[in-house]
């Protein structure tokens, strides 16, 4: 679950990741898990109820949503003919491989890679912080698109991408991305500590709301005023909390062109991820 900021007067874009198995109560159904990413799978008005929940809880107010079928990021990805991505470690799992270095990667490849979370010792944590180098992968290309492979995405998004936003919003604020510097592209993620005990004998993470305000209120609450408290529901925890690990854009192209590496991708397909 990613929430955007997108401050289009000073072309800034800063991005909150929250992990799939944060803790968010139990106003909204999720069908037992406890896990955040049920909720648009469990209650009457779908995706609309989970934006209803990271508001009310997280205080961020969203104007739409949009949704992307995984199949629709697999024909995309071979669509643009491949996307180099920077891989910073070495990743076999069910018998798809990905090796060190900057690769150009197919859909298959891509899916593997972000949905990957199986061969680290943090899981899901650490997923979100490789999908960065995906991401930053996919931004420069975009802004190397022609009008050619513009109409060739269109019926993939037509036919796997839904959005309750205007098409006229969202040309414009397209055009407004290709303006935005990799620079001032933020990312970071709801810091989340261990439960202390399972829910329903699942694991879940529990939001530190201490730091999450404070990145609400540092980074996603430009056009209102701060808050002085967050209404996300916890559980008892162990440990420490994870770290929001804020990033720019501008630092993994960065890390990526500085390694002079080059890689081979082997992969096969990664329809075991998830």
């Amino acid at each position: 679950i990613m929430y955007v900021n997108f401050n289009v007067k000073e072309k800034k874009i800063n991005m909150l990741q929250i992990p799939r198995d944060t803790y968010p109560g139990e106003e909204y159904s999720t069908g037992k898990t406890g896990k955040i990413n049920a909720v648009a799978l469990h209650n009457e008005g779908g995706i609309t109820d989970l934006a209803k929940l990271i508001t009310e809880q997280y205080k961020l107010p969203i104007d739409y949503y949009v949704t992307i079928d995984m199949q629709s990021l697999r024909e995309i990805v071979d669509l643009f003919g491949g996307i180099e991505v920077y891989v910073p470690e070495y990743m076999e799992f069910d018998g798809s491989i990905l090796y060190p270095g900057l690769q150009t990667m197919d859909g298959n490849a891509v899916e593997f890679f972000v949905r990957n979370r199986k061969t680290y010792a943090q899981g899901d944590i650490k997923r979100l912080d490789m999908q960065r180098y995906f991401y930053q992968g996919l931004f420069a290309r975009i802004r190397t698109a022609t009008v050619w492979d513009i109409a060739k995405l269109t019926p993939v998004a037509l036919k796997y991408v839904t959005t309750d936003m205007p098409g006229d919003v969202l040309v414009s604020l397209g055009v407004s991305f290709l303006q935005v510097d990799s620079a001032n592209i933020m990312m970071c993620k709801v810091p989340t500590y261990s439960a202390a005990e399972r829910y329903n004998g699942l694991s879940v993470q529990v939001c530190d709301t201490e730091k999450t305000l404070e990145l609400v209120n540092t980074y996603f609450r430009s056009y209102t005023t701060p808050v002085d408290s967050l209404d996300v529901p916890t559980l008892p925890t162990t440990g420490s909390s994870t770290d929001p690990n804020v990033q720019y854009m501008g630092q993994l192209d960065t890390t990526a062109g500085d390694t002079g590496e080059s890689g081979t991708e082997d992969t096969s397909t990664a329809e075991g991820g998830e």
